[in-house]
C-alpha cells in the first residue's frame, strides 16, 4: 500500500508535468512541490531511523 507521501507526490508530479508542458509555475504551485519534497525527506528520514533501530537491535540480539 502507498503511503500518503507517495500519493501525495503522485499528484503533485502529475500537476509538475502539466506545469512544464504549459511554461506556467506560481509560487503557490511551486509551494506545493517544494513542500511535496520535504514530506519525502522527513519519510525518508523516518524509515532510516527506523531501519536503524531493526538493526541496531538485532545486532544486540546477536551478541547476547
Amino acid at each position: 500500500m502507498k503511503s500518503i507521501a507517495e500519493i501525495q507526490m503522485l499528484e503533485i508530479l502529475k500537476q509538475a508535468e502539466t506545469i512544464v508542458d504549459d511554461s506556467y509555475l506560481t509560487t503557490q504551485d511551486a509551494r506545493k512541490i517544494l513542500d511535496a519534497g520535504y514530506k519525502i525527506l522527513m519519510k525518508c528520514e523516518e524509515l532510516r531511523v527506523s531501519r536503524d533501530s531493526w538493526s541496531n537491535k538485532y545486532k544486540e540480539m546477536k551478541n547476547e
